[in-house]
């Protein structure tokens, strides 16, 4: 199998490098819902944590996306849309932002492995401050897609 299969279940590890926040590092779930054969959506919920020496807490960071993305053979590219919520950092307020990704997906045993690239677009507000932070930068996942 060289394709996600419809409607398939995955889970992932995350690595997310920002301009503010340094990096960060998480676990995610998505579901695949198919379009047609070469277009679909995922629905992505997860968890960054951000730690800096600097800061006197530690950020979580609960993105909930949408990923609207075109496969061909094995691999994949798309844009998405998301909600990230902030805890931990009562500084930064909950705010909305976008990515790219490109990606590839290959059967391996088992497992139906993935791996993917992306550009994450974030500047959510201070709280009680004037500004925004830039919590933009390249990312990383990978994981296992799984029918359901």
């Amino acid at each position: 199998m060289l394709a996600s299969p419809a409607g398939a279940i995955g889970v992932f590890g995350q690595w997310q490098d920002t301009k503010d926040a340094d990096s960060g590092y998480g676990l995610g779930i998505k579901q695949d819902f198919s379009i047609v054969p070469v277009f679909s959506v995922e629905a992505r919920a997860s968890w960054l944590m951000f730690s800096d020496d600097a800061w006197d807490e530690d950020l979580n960071m609960f993105p909930l996306e949408a990923f609207g993305r075109a496969k061909l053979g094995m691999f994949y590219g798309g844009i998405g849309v998301g909600y990230y919520i902030m805890s931990g950092a009562d500084w930064l307020k909950n705010s909305v932002g976008g990515f790219g990704a490109v990606g590839i997906e290959l059967g391996l045993g088992g497992l139906n492995a993935f791996g993917e690239v992306r550009y994450l677009y974030l500047e959510p507000e201070y709280d009680g401050i004037d500004g925004n932070a830039d919590m933009s930068g390249i990312g990383a996942g990978a994981g296992d897609n799984r029918p359901f």
